[in-house]
């Protein structure tokens, strides 16, 4: 279930979402930092048995950074405001992301040594939107199997630029320390 206070398409949008000053046909992408228990349930549900099939670890030890990117289109008839959410969450050992859209979420990862692995890592992080290949985690499962490529898309704003430097960063620090 998607988070209340975004809703998925709105038919009146509020005053208070900002969805309200939008013209018909115009998108908008914004990022913001949040805590792991604000972004999408799916996502959350998605993460948490990734890491529970991997380690019984407790999963708040693990979270470094939490981003959510909303991405937002007011339709062209009537006055439809459309959702998607895409989660990212750094861990010390993987990049989590999850892409979700109203019931039905796509969620993969990988782990920062393979990003490490990667030639001009740090050009990719930088860049909107990122592109990565990782594993398929959606439904609960992990698919070791399945290497899907993912665009992930920030907001060009000052949360999507923090997010894609500390990406960077942790994948430098798990380099430095192994």
């Amino acid at each position: 279930k998607q988070d209340p206070s975004l809703p998925i398409i709105s038919l009146k949008p509020g005053d208070d979402d900002g969805d309200s000053s939008m013209k018909r046909g115009e998108e908008r992408r914004s990022t913001r930092r949040c805590r792991f228990d604000e972004l999408q349930p799916v996502f959350i549900s998605a993460v948490r048995g990734f890491i529970k099939s991997k380690k019984p670890a407790e999963l708040e030890s693990k979270i470094r950074n939490c981003y959510e990117t909303t991405y937002m289109k007011k339709g062209f008839f009537g006055v439809f405001i459309y959702h998607q959410y895409t989660g990212m969450v750094i861990t010390p050992d993987w990049f989590f992301w999850g892409i979700s859209d109203g019931e039905d979420i796509f969620a993969g990862c990988i782990k920062m040594k393979d990003i490490a692995k990667i030639p001009d890592y740090e050009k990719i992080l930088m860049s909107n939107p990122i592109e990565m290949r990782g594993i398929d985690i959606s439904g609960f499962h992990y698919n070791e199997s399945q290497h899907g490529s993912w665009s992930l898309y920030t907001g060009n704003d000052k949360a999507g630029e923090d997010f894609r430097q500390e990406l960077a960063e942790a994948v430098r620090k798990y380099s430095i320390q192994h």
